[in-house]
């Protein structure tokens, strides 16, 4: 009788040490991963806005250049595509 007495009680022990690990490295995850999500949507941001400003100076230069239209054509649907993926990720800040 002693011995399952014993085992439940190592078994609490247990328990209770992985859960003392499990929950604040949850709660410093969850902080930790609101900045870095905020800081790869604002980096990300800022790519755009420079390849935008490099393919409208592209474009003044070149007219309607078909490369300078397909690159035109690509940032949008870029955009469009981050926007949709960013619409789904509203779990942190």
């Amino acid at each position: 009788m002693a011995d399952t007495s014993l085992f439940f009680d190592w078994l609490v022990v247990l328990s209770i040490g992985l859960m003392s690990i499990t929950v604040p490295t949850y709660a410093i995850s969850v902080s930790i991963m609101g900045r870095e999500r905020k800081r790869a949507i604002l980096d990300r941001e800022r790519r755009v806005e420079e390849l935008e400003k490099k393919v409208h100076d592209l474009s003044t230069r070149l007219g309607t250049d078909p490369g300078v239209v397909a690159l035109q054509g690509e940032i949008a649907s870029y955009k469009k595509t981050s926007r949709r993926s960013e619409g789904g990720l509203t779990a942190f800040p």
